[in-house]
């Protein structure tokens, strides 16, 4: 038994100081760093006028009038640079003289002194977008930045006796988002 007591009191040694290495006291401490944020932007730009635009007694073949609308990048309500495009929509009346109405839609970014023409077509197919008109900041318009939109309205000069006395209606819509949308 002799011969296995150096063997036993390395072991209880060995033992002891484990003991004492992994039991010790630590000290810890955190630090938390707070009011961090994250804030959406928004985006609500605006046609002015608001008011819509009404022509009567129309004629086929003949300019029935011509709409200008400023869309308005407000930094009241706008915090993000933003893109857009322009479709129509019919929202009443006469579908088939929706069909037959012929739209030029101009653009201007200096208060009206020049034009851009980008689009000349039937209404019903209008879809303008920052592809097809490189103008207007529709690929990119920061708040408080805006663009004079003229659109001309023509009947078209093929319209019959049918559609004598008939009318319709139809909205001219912006779509929009962020700029960096790579989705458009």
């Amino acid at each position: 038994m002799n011969k296995y007591l150096p063997f036993f009191a390395l072991l209880l040694l060995g033992i002891m100081v484990f003991g004492t290495v992994t039991s010790g006291a630590y000290f810890s401490d955190q630090d938390v760093q707070t009011g961090n944020a994250v804030n959406l932007g928004v985006l609500d730009p605006r046609w002015q006028p608001a008011s819509p635009f009404v022509v009567q007694s129309a004629q086929p073949g003949v300019v029935a009038g011509t709409q200008e609308l400023t869309f308005f990048s407000d930094p009241g309500t706008t915090s993000l640079d933003i893109k857009y495009r322009l479709s129509a929509a019919h929202t009443g009346g006469s579908q088939e003289l929706y069909e037959l109405i012929w739209v030029t839609a101009e653009v201007s970014t200096d208060s009206g002194r020049s034009w851009r023409a980008c689009y000349n077509g039937w209404l019903k197919n209008m879809d303008i977008h920052p592809g097809n008109c490189n103008a207007g900041w529709m690929a990119k318009m920061s708040p408080n930045y805006s663009a004079m939109w003229r659109f001309t309205y023509t009947p078209a000069a093929s319209i019959g006796n049918n559609l004598r006395g008939e009318s319709v209606d139809f909205a001219i819509i912006a779509d929009s988002t962020q700029a960096s949308n790579p989705g458009w």
